[in-house]
Order: structure tokens, then sequence, then C-alpha cells
């Protein structure tokens, strides 16, 4: 695989909802990118519901 000179995003991110315990109702997009040194980047950006 060639990675190129930059990272690169995966889309526009995946959207989760729902989980359990003190995570009951959280919603929100996971977005990963891989770097040029071939590690990846996975960005969790939530909401938690009080």
């Amino acid at each position: 695989m060639n990675l190129g000179d930059t990272a690169h995003s995966h889309g526009d991110g995946k959207a989760f909802i729902g989980g359990t315990g003190k995570y009951k109702g959280i919603e929100g997009e996971v977005t990963t990118t891989i770097n040029d040194d071939a590690t990846y980047v996975h960005v969790l950006d939530v909401k938690l519901e009080k």
C-alpha cells in the first residue's frame, strides 16, 4: 500500500450510539486517519446525556 506524502482520512467518520453502564445513551462519531508511517489515529467525538 502506498500511503503517499500526507495522512489519509477514511470517509466522514462513522456514527455510534448506545452503550451500557455509565455509558448508557452515549452517541458520537469516530474518524480514523492513517499517518504516513502507517500508524493510525482514531478520534472519538462523543456526547453523553446526563
